[in-house]
């Protein structure tokens, strides 16, 4: 899946996405609707930590520390993962996107 991200691309590996947060959010295989929310989610993150950081952090910075978890990616995995990935503590802002 690719999301343009100013003047490039960004690839998200639909395999990372945190589409568990939700029982809606999958069953079972992700399918078209399913994984386009998961990177509208995805894009709004990215969006929150690049304002929240003035630039300084974004989503390729989650997505490094998520593939260096080596362990299965939770919901809780993927909210610390960012805080620590951005400095930030974005937990409240992405659950409620996750609703």
């Amino acid at each position: 899946v690719l999301v343009e991200r100013g003047q490039r691309e960004v690839e998200l590996r639909v395999s990372t996405l945190p589409v568990g947060f939700g029982e809606k959010l999958v069953e079972g295989q992700s399918r078209g609707a399913i994984t386009a929310r998961a990177v509208s989610i995805m894009h709004d993150i990215d969006r929150e930590i690049a304002r929240r950081t003035e630039g300084q952090a974004s989503l390729d910075d989650v997505m490094r520390g998520i593939e260096s978890e080596r362990s299965t990616i939770t919901p809780d995995v993927f909210i610390r993962t960012v805080n620590e990935a951005t400095g930030l503590d974005l937990e409240s802002y992405i659950r409620e996107r996750m609703r």
